[in-house]
């Protein structure tokens, strides 16, 4: 059924799996361009830039390259996601896909750690915050979860990159959408790029 994106990732986990097992590391890597279409157009942007990096890496590794029609199908899906989340941020997530491992792309694709989080889809807010609430009103360290969350990172790796617990980060969080009125992560990231 088209744009059943949920049994697509799915399945492409499932592919991925077997890739794995039966060594085949040209099937890894379509597997993992896949799953980062799937992830990409459920809203888990910062998650299909990192499986498009860590594939294009393993495809050099490996010499392989992507054959056209997969690039001519996969192209429209890489745009989209580009275009949901700011290129800065967009590249750095495709930058931390390609420093990891085999074993590491493979163990994070298969991990449902970003899907527990928010979408971090870059949109228009509907309602601007309060101009009397300027970014004073955060602490530097919860500034530094909001330019986190817009990069679309996931708690676990906000955690990791500040060296605090996990639930210091949903904290900090916490407040920020306190604070500034939000309730979701997607509202973050459109606040932070709007400064």
């Amino acid at each position: 059924m088209p744009g059943d994106y949920a049994r697509a990732a799915k399945l492409s986990s499932q592919s991925l799996r077997l890739s794995e097992e039966s060594l085949d590391h040209q099937v890894l890597t379509w597997a993992l361009d896949a799953l980062a279409a799937a992830c990409g157009q459920q809203g888990y942007v910062g998650k299909a830039a990192r499986l498009w990096g860590a594939a294009e890496v393993l495809r050099e590794a490996s010499g392989f390259s992507q054959p056209p029609d997969d690039k001519r199908v996969l192209e429209p899906f890489l745009e989209a996601a580009r275009s949901w989340l700011d290129e800065a941020a967009f590249q750095a997530a495709w930058e931390e896909g390609r420093a990891m491992t085999e074993e590491q792309a493979v163990e994070y694709a298969l991990s449902e750690e970003e899907e527990q989080d928010a979408p971090t889809l870059v949109a228009v807010p509907e309602q601007q915050p309060p101009h009397h609430e300027p970014t004073e009103r955060l602490t530097a360290r919860e500034q530094e979860v909001a330019l986190l969350v817009a990069r679309g990172l996931t708690n676990r790796r906000i955690a990791q990159e500040l060296s605090i617990s996990g639930r210091t980060v949903e904290n900090h969080i916490g407040k920020i959408f306190k604070k500034l009125g939000f309730s979701s992560r997607s509202r973050i990231a459109a606040w932070v790029a709007q400064r």
